[in-house]
C-alpha cells in the first residue's frame, strides 16, 4: 500500500501512522484489546489516505478534493455544462 505513495510522503505516512497507533493503543482500557484495535485504527487511517491521495501525488488529479467529489482515483467523468 505504501508503494503507491512517493518515498518523502511514505517517511511522513510511517511516522503518523506510529502516532495513532501509540494513541489509541494508551486510550484502550482492557490490555489483551490494545494491540489489535490500534492496529486498526492505523490501517484505516492509512487506507483512507492512501485511497485519497495517491492518484494526487501520481498526477492523475490536480487537488485532492478533485478525487473526493467523484469518489474514484481516475477523474474521466464528464464536465457538467454550467446553466
Amino acid at each position: 500500500m505504501l508503494l503507491q505513495l512517493d518515498p518523502s510522503t511514505r517517511g511522513k505516512i510511517t511516522v503518523r501512522y506510529s502516532e495513532v497507533y501509540e494513541a489509541v493503543w494508551d486510550e484502550e482500557p482492557v490490555s489483551y484489546r490494545k494491540d489489535n484495535i490500534a492496529r486498526r485504527h492505523a490501517n484505516i487511517r492509512l487506507r483512507e489516505f492512501v485511497r485519497k491521495y495517491a492518484a494526487f501525488s501520481q498526477g492523475y488529479v490536480t487537488t485532492p478534493n478533485e478525487l473526493l467529489k467523484t469518489g474514484t482515483s481516475q477523474n474521466n467523468q464528464p464536465i457538467p455544462d454550467a446553466a
